[in-house]
């Protein structure tokens, strides 16, 4: 809940409303990013690192924010991010 409190002092309405409409949805099953979620709503969770650095400018959502989905869709995106950035490291260094 800091995050909301962090948003409200800086006075981002929208993104406050947006991470308690986040943990709203926590409590049923709703849609989330994967293919199976349109036909069959499930449980999910929040995911607080999308591991990113769009730009932003504190105004409205934050590309960079948390997002909801399920666990196998979290893991997906958690995999993907690590061999992004493997793959990144290994042509910088």
């Amino acid at each position: 809940m800091h995050h909301i409190k962090y948003y409200i002092k800086i006075r981002n309405w929208k993104m406050a409303v947006h991470l308690i409409m986040l943990y709203l949805k926590l409590w049923w099953p709703v849609k989330c990013a994967c293919p199976d979620s349109l036909e069959n709503p499930h449980n999910v969770e929040v995911m607080y690192w999308p591991r990113t650095a769009y730009h932003w400018d504190g105004k409205g959502i934050d590309p960079n924010g948390p997002m909801l989905l399920c666990k196998e869709m979290a893991k997906e995106c958690q995999q993907y991010w690590d061999d992004m950035w493997s793959e990144y490291y290994s042509q910088v260094l």
